[in-house]
C-alpha cells in the first residue's frame, strides 16, 4: 500500500519542474513500457538509487532491474536477453520520448519507437538503418564487387551531449566464418545517427 501511494504521488507530481527519464519511464502506458508494470517500475528505481542489486518480477515471470539511471536516459535490463531504455530528446519543436527495445542474443539488434511526451506514438518514425548506411565508400571503392550483407544488425545507445544515437554495427555476429560476406569489411563497426522528426541522419558519414 505504501509502495502504491508513493507511485500516485509521484505519476500526480511530474508536470512539476523538468521531467528525467525516470519519469517518463514511471508514466509509460502499457503500449510503452509493456514488460513491466507500474508499480514494479517504482520499485525498481528505489533499489538502484538505494545500491540494491534486487529485481523485480517482470509481466513474462522473469526479473528485471534498473541498470543505468541518468536524467537524460534510464536503462532497464529485463531479462538477461533483452533491455529497455527510455531516453528524453529534445527536439527542435518539442521534447520527443525514444524507446529503444535491444534484443542481445543470439545477435544483438534494437529497434526504436518515438513518443510524444504525453505518450503518443509518433506518426513519422524514422524506420530502420541499412547496410548503406554503415558503408565506408573508401572500403568499397577498394572492393567494389563485394558482395554485402542484405541487411545490417545494429544496436543503438543514446547520447545525451549531443542527442545522437551510436549505432553499434553487430552484423559480423550473425554469419559464422564460412559464410561471412566479403563486404563486411566494408561497413563501419559505428556510426552515429539523429532522428530529425522525419528520418534518420547520418551524423558522420
Amino acid at each position: 500500500m505504501r509502495k502504491l501511494l508513493s507511485l500516485v504521488i509521484l505519476l500526480s507530481a511530474l508536470s512539476a519542474g523538468a521531467r528525467t527519464a525516470a519519469d517518463f519511464l514511471l508514466s509509460a502506458p502499457y503500449s510503452g513500457v509493456p514488460a513491466i508494470a507500474e508499480r514494479a517500475r517504482l520499485e525498481m528505481l528505489e533499489y538502484f538509487k538505494g545500491g540494491s542489486e534486487a529485481r523485480v518480477k517482470n509481466v513474462f515471470g522473469g526479473s528485471s532491474k534498473v541498470a543505468v539511471n541518468t536524467p537524460e536516459y534510464v536503462t532497464v535490463d529485463v531479462s538477461d536477453k533483452t533491455q529497455i531504455t527510455v531516453a528524453v530528446v529534445p527536439a527542435r519543436r518539442d521534447t520527443m520520448i525514444a524507446v529503444i527495445e535491444t534484443v542481445l542474443t543470439p545477435v544483438p539488434d534494437s529497434r526504436v519507437t518515438f513518443y510524444s511526451t504525453d505518450w503518443k506514438e509518433l506518426a513519422q518514425q524514422p524506420g530502420e538503418l541499412t547496410v548503406a548506411d554503415f558503408v565506408d565508400r573508401a572500403a568499397l571503392k577498394a572492393d567494389p564487387e563485394a558482395e554485402m550483407p542484405e541487411f545490417p544488425f545494429y544496436t543503438l545507445t543514446y547520447m545525451p551531449d549531443d542527442n545522437t544515437f551510436m549505432a553499434a554495427n553487430t552484423t559480423p555476429k550473425y554469419y559464422a566464418k564460412v559464410d561471412r560476406p566479403s563486404g563486411l569489411r566494408a561497413m563501419k563497426p559505428a556510426i552515429r545517427v539523429r532522428f530529425d522528426g522525419k528520418k534518420w541522419k547520418i551524423i558522420d558519414k
